[in-house]
């Protein structure tokens, strides 16, 4: 059986913001209006933003929940932005 690399969830959620955020500013988004659109207070979404510069996961984050609201809204942002 291979064996398995350790897998980061750091890198994972990093990741996927940078996409989400990418694909809001192709769609027009300014940061306070993604902010509303992912349904977080300022100072939580400044901790998500702080991740992209290698900083750690936000206090008492739950990660899956976040992420799969993240994925949910960037396929949303995607279609948008492609029709744009």
């Amino acid at each position: 059986m291979p064996a398995c690399a350790h897998v980061d969830a750091r890198d994972i959620a990093r990741k996927e913001l940078r996409g989400f955020v990418a694909t809001a500013q192709r769609a027009g988004l300014d940061q306070e209006r993604l902010r509303r659109f992912v349904r977080v207070s300022p100072e939580d979404w400044q901790g998500w933003l702080r991740l992209l510069q290698d900083e750690p996961l936000p206090a008492g984050v739950r990660l899956p929940v976040f992420l799969r609201h993240i994925g949910y809204l960037h396929a949303r942002l995607d279609r948008v932005a492609r029709a744009a």
